[in-house]
């Protein structure tokens, strides 16, 4: 039965208010603010933020909750500055991966803002970190919405390639591949072995044929 969403707010005041660790407070924030996602409480999410973010270390899913209800805050785009912000205060941003950066440039589309969006697709690419499909849905987007038919273009053939990537690791079986490598491993074993046996018959073959040439000459003396 679900939870109702003002005893679990409830419950998280209660608890919070507690001695607790900071990987446990972080776990009670991230489940909280899963739940006002859920009940569509943003407001009430970053009420609670406010009063938290200066003793609470986040975590790269906290974050990802966050910048999700920062799209769902009537102004998404400042409210994710404010919440960056108040990270990068105190150093506390945590190290971004796809999600965050598809995240951001969801926000970036939002706002029309084709620059940013940009700015965060590079940043992306300079960190090594791989883009995907979201990423390419929204620069596609926003490129759209800004008539840059260049940018349009230029994403809708890296998107393209992607798939075709993507396509190929599918048919790409391990397994399959292990079975195959196996057999051919157990054929040379085999006929290693059989080589092996066929040197070792041609050995004892010409010691019989010694023996037999020492006992013709015995008998003859």
């Amino acid at each position: 039965v679900p939870i109702p969403f003002e005893i679990g707010e409830e419950a998280y005041t209660v608890v919070m208010g507690k001695k607790l660790d900071f990987s446990a407070k972080r776990n009670i924030a991230l489940a909280f603010f899963r739940l006002c996602l859920l009940a569509d409480k943003v407001d009430v999410a970053f009420t609670h933020w406010e009063k938290i973010k200066d003793s609470l270390n986040i975590n790269s899913d906290l974050y990802v909750v966050l910048l999700q209800l920062c799209k769902r805050h009537p102004q998404p785009f400042e409210q994710c500055k404010k919440v960056q912000q108040s990270l990068e205060a105190r150093n506390k941003t945590p190290r971004l991966d796809a999600r965050h950066y598809s995240l951001l440039i969801e926000l970036h589309e939002l706002a029309k803002d084709l620059e940013g969006a940009m700015n965060q697709y590079h940043l992306m690419v300079k960190e090594g970190v791989e883009p995907n499909d979201d990423v390419y849905h929204s620069i596609l987007r926003v490129s759209v919405a800004s008539g840059d038919v260049d940018v349009y273009n230029r994403f809708q053939l890296e998107f393209a390639k992607r798939q075709r990537r993507q396509e190929k690791q599918r048919k790409y079986n391990p397994e399959k591949e292990k079975r195959r490598l196996g057999g051919k491993l157990k054929r040379m074993d085999m006929l290693e072995a059989k080589a092996e046996m066929q040197k070792e018959i041609r050995s004892f073959a010409m010691s019989e044929a010694t023996d037999v040439d020492e006992n013709d000459h015995s008998e003859a003396e």
